[in-house]
């Protein structure tokens, strides 16, 4: 065996063993969960009884679907503010039922989109002053008719840009946005607004869920599911409210926990390619 053969087959011995104790230390921290009784009854909820993903962080793609199944939403509408680099988010599963949406993000997406496409992107900082001004100029439809689905994740000032959204003339569906489950049920807690936040990847940012629950009733918005890892928590209008009759009304039923380290790689790698094949063309 010469001395490249040698080399490959101890960094192949090197990666399994890597894989494997990440893969060990997964389930112990699952069992420890579990021992511990901090992992909720997810069939308590039909909107999270029947977990999947696709492209989404954890189980949010089944939540959605499950939701806009509800709402009889066809051929709808969405912008998702921290898209990301578009091959990881909330509304790839919606773009790939055809819908036309926004991204806005402050770096660039894996791939280029083509002219008159039914997927609009904005790059930018975002601040109080112009998130308003950043939604309208990625909608590629009639905002003023409406939102379907709007996806909020920006780990950090969250709470406040929400504020700004909730205060303006959008009319929106559903709401999804990111909470710091650090804080445990009831707790009110929000990061002060910092125009030029950059979360470190500690527990300071964004805002209690029960922070948030309260700030979304004021403008008539039901929480009826988080996701499994305690990321993202999912809000309706009231004017659907009696298509979720079955979902849990008690807050500690609704919460989840920051069970983080479910996280970790889905499927094939995501390719540009694949999301880029997924848009469309839109009549002018």
């Amino acid at each position: 065996m010469n001395f490249r053969s040698l080399r490959n087959t101890v960094l192949g011995i090197v990666d399994t063993l890597l894989l494997r104790n990440s893969q060990i230390a997964r389930i112990n921290e699952f069992e420890v969960t579990k021992q511990w009784g901090l992992w909720p009854d997810r069939s308590l909820n039909p909107l999270t009884r029947n977990p999947a993903r696709y492209w989404s962080q954890a189980d949010e793609d089944s939540i959605t679907l499950e939701i806009i199944s509800r709402l009889k939403i066809e051929n709808g509408n969405f912008i998702e503010i921290g898209c990301g680099d578009g091959l990881q988010n909330n509304t790839l599963v919606l773009l790939s039922r055809g819908w036309a949406g926004g991204w806005i993000d402050g770096i660039d997406l894996s791939f280029d989109i083509p002219m008159n496409s039914n997927l609009k992107h904005k790059k930018g900082w975002i601040t109080k002053t112009n998130i308003i001004e950043y939604i309208k100029s990625v909608a590629p439809f009639n905002y003023e008719n409406g939102i379907d689905y709007l996806s909020l994740d920006l780990d950090g000032n969250d709470y406040h840009f929400m504020l700004e959204i909730l205060e303006s003339e959008l009319s929106i569906d559903v709401i999804v946005l990111e909470y710091n489950a650090r804080f445990p049920n009831y707790a009110e807690w929000i990061m002060p607004y910092e125009e030029n936040h950059q979360w470190n990847g500690d527990d300071y940012f964004g805002a209690s869920l029960y922070s948030f629950k309260k700030l979304l009733e004021k403008s008539d918005y039901t929480l009826v599911a988080c996701s499994v890892q305690g990321s993202n928590a999912f809000f309706v209008h009231n004017r659907f409210i009696d298509r979720f009759s079955d979902v849990p009304k008690e807050f500690v039923n609704l919460y989840q926990p920051p069970l983080y380290y479910l996280v970790h790689d889905w499927a094939q790698k995501a390719s540009p390619q694949t999301v880029k094949q997924m848009l469309r063309q839109v009549q002018n």
